[in-house]
């Protein structure tokens, strides 16, 4: 609990979290226990009584409407103290310093990858069993948490006691989504990560295996090597294997695509030779079997797009 408490700081806090750089919406009761940890359990009355919100109802979405009431020139020194408290509270949720750690070692990608988990959460409708995870997110977001003293304090203690090594990460280098990360790092973007579902990850499955390698310092060792990492043979290789499995299923698409259009063509032309033989009298005969063979190769079109994502899905099965 903060050694001075008072009602301007908290409603710093609701504000940064309402309006987080991430989008991200909270309920009260999804704030009330790191509020009641940092300020104290007459903290939701004493805002209620003074009219600075309506309501605080478990159910209702944060929303803080008197904005009257807020200091956006809180001291640096309250900023910082507020700062550690946060972070003194969510650090015992297991799958938060990890992901703290990724944002302090690279912002751009760090950002992209708690982006992408932020998005699997709400797929998987998972907002309540990751509600701390979430207030680490939304409050990484805001570049006055980042560039704050306890975070970047906390981050760095945490990292100097990680052993770097690439073996430990040998394991992750056939994984599709991993490779992702690693060209997202070698080209410095968070592009294609917006959202991850690969064959070898159900959605759920990404999000512990992100957090399982974050509260490792995995991820946030990777990113503070990256030069170590990217010229090792083993993970070139790995990236060569990946972008050539991109370019066949390319390839591949291109080729059914075009295979495609011939029939649709093919089909096209049939109809349209039979109708012509047919209403004209020419040749009933031949008239209806064009008409025969068209309605056949109907039938050979959801077959070709079944065949071409059966030959994807082997390549990425044997990338």
């Amino acid at each position: 609990m903060l050694e001075h408490v008072d009602t301007g700081t908290h409603l710093y806090f609701l504000h940064m979290l309402q309006d987080n750089g991430m989008g991200i919406q909270f309920k009260w009761k999804e704030i009330k226990d790191i509020s009641v940890a940092i300020f104290g359990d007459s903290i939701f009355d004493d805002i209620v009584k003074n009219e600075i919100v309506d309501t605080c109802s478990d159910n209702e979405i944060l929303e803080v409407t008197n904005l009257n009431n807020i200091d956006s020139n809180l001291p640096r020194s309250q900023r910082e103290s507020l700062y550690s408290a946060i972070i003194k509270f969510l650090s015992t949720d297991e799958n938060v310093p990890g992901i703290m750690e990724i944002i302090y070692a690279s912002r751009k990608i760090g950002r992209a990858i708690i982006d992408s988990i932020n998005m699997n959460i709400i797929i998987n409708k998972l907002e309540d069993r990751y509600i701390n995870l979430r207030i680490a997110m939304a409050m990484a977001s805001s570049m006055d948490f980042y560039y704050s003293v306890p975070f970047r304090s906390f981050c760095k203690t945490r990292l100097d006691k990680v052993q770097f090594s690439i073996d430990n990460y040998e394991k992750y280098l056939g994984d599709m989504w991993f490779i992702k990360i690693v060209l997202a790092m070698k080209d410095n973007t968070g592009e294609g990560l917006a959202y991850v579902k690969f064959p070898e990850n159900s959605r759920l499955n990404y999000i512990e295996t992100i957090n399982g390698m974050a509260a490792g310092g995995l991820l946030a060792s990777l990113f503070l090597h990256s030069a170590e990492f990217l010229s090792d043979t083993r993970v070139i290789s790995a990236i060569n294997r990946y972008e050539y499995n991109e370019i066949k299923k390319q390839r591949a698409g291109k080729f059914y695509g075009w295979v495609a259009i011939g029939n649709d063509v093919a089909i096209g032309l049939e109809f349209l030779s039979g109708s012509i033989l047919f209403l004209s009298q020419a040749d009933y005969f031949y008239g209806v079997y064009l008409f025969i063979a068209a309605s056949i190769q109907l039938l050979v079109k959801p077959g070709i797009e079944i065949f071409r994502r059966a030959r994807v899905s082997t390549m990425k099965k044997n990338k």
